[in-house]
């Protein structure tokens, strides 16, 4: 079901067939401004950022030194890199929210699609000794 126009835009948009940034969803913003100061409906659009680094630094902190260690035991980071890292973003000297991130992504996939398989064991002399974390 669609609205007319002249309920989607102001008047004048809807005339112009350019609608000005305040003229969209018109019934929407009118209808929220029962319940929300009108200084944040009619407030510009802007993004969200989740607070990635906090998070890690604290409640996935224990999720992060866990994956490090898997990826570690797997070959494929250097654990004390990924360790030192860890310390120095949990103590504010440095933010390595997206590095520390990425390794907990790549924890989870290995966790969902290479454990999934059933994969002969590869014994410990036989690993290799590249990394793709530095």
């Amino acid at each position: 079901l669609a609205l007319p126009d002249a309920h989607r835009m102001t008047p004048l948009a809807a005339l112009s067939g350019k609608p000005a940034r305040d003229s969209s969803k018109r019934v929407l913003r009118h209808l929220a401004e029962r319940y929300v100061p009108k200084s944040i409906v009619s407030a510009p659009k802007q993004g969200f950022v989740a607070p990635l680094g906090t998070w890690l630094a604290t409640d996935l902190r224990d999720r992060t030194s866990e994956a490090i260690g898997r990826l570690g035991h797997r070959g494929v980071i250097r654990p004390e890199r990924a360790d030192q890292m860890m310390k120095d973003h949990t103590s504010k000297r440095r933010d390595y929210s997206h590095n520390l991130w990425a390794l907990v992504v790549l924890d989870d996939w290995f966790a969902r699609r290479i454990d999934k398989l059933d994969l002969p064991e590869i014994p410990e002399d036989a690993a290799c000794e590249t990394h793709i974390a530095s």
